[in-house]
């Protein structure tokens, strides 16, 4: 009879070390980890600065490294460009993917516009006094369970007077730049 109980007793505690190593793995591989959300870089394409208004085009590359199991969907993300602290430019891209257990850039594209005169004003004379000026892209995310917040500062610079004249402060004449490679 001893021998009995002693063989159960075996085969409860191993039923036990089973479902515990399975709940383990379902726990390990299931629940989702934060992803990395990055800003990689931007770039900028047909900007107008003038003291009076500044309007660009950029492409933010963001990079996420997805290390769950599983494939996320992003419920929501905002990405702003701020400047000086004030927002220049903001999108919110819909229907962004992160496969599982992948790194992937990802381009999104955003409008910068301004036509606040004294930020407008700090940019233009960024520009032609620093060669260039400094954005921060920034955003909160919210995935189904996880949120979190990502941001860094990029630098647009090497911008080229394409007039020969440089506007007065108040010529309606626009200032062009481009980004030339380096």
């Amino acid at each position: 009879m001893l021998c009995c109980v002693k063989g159960m007793v075996r085969w409860i505690l191993l039923v036990v070390v089973v479902v515990l190593a399975g709940l383990g793995a379902c726990v390990y591989f299931f629940i989702p980890r934060e992803p990395t959300i990055s800003v990689v870089d931007a770039t900028y394409k047909d900007p107008i600065i003038t003291p009076n208004m500044v309007a660009m085009d950029l492409n933010s590359i963001i990079s996420i490294d997805n290390p769950n199991y599983l494939a996320i969907k992003v419920e929501s993300m905002r990405l702003a460009v701020s400047y000086k602290s004030v927002e220049v430019g903001t999108v919110s891209p819909d229907g962004l993917v992160m496969a599982a257990r992948d790194k992937a850039n990802h381009i999104i594209p955003v409008k910068l516009f301004t036509n606040d005169t004294s930020i407008a004003r700090q940019m233009y004379d960024d520009a032609r006094s620093n060669g260039g000026f400094t954005v921060r892209i920034s955003g909160p995310s919210k995935l189904k369970v996880l949120s979190f917040d990502f941001d860094k500062d990029i630098t647009f610079t090497q911008f080229i007077d394409t007039t020969s004249v440089v506007p007065k402060e108040d010529s309606t004449t626009t200032r062009t730049a481009r980004r030339v490679a380096a």
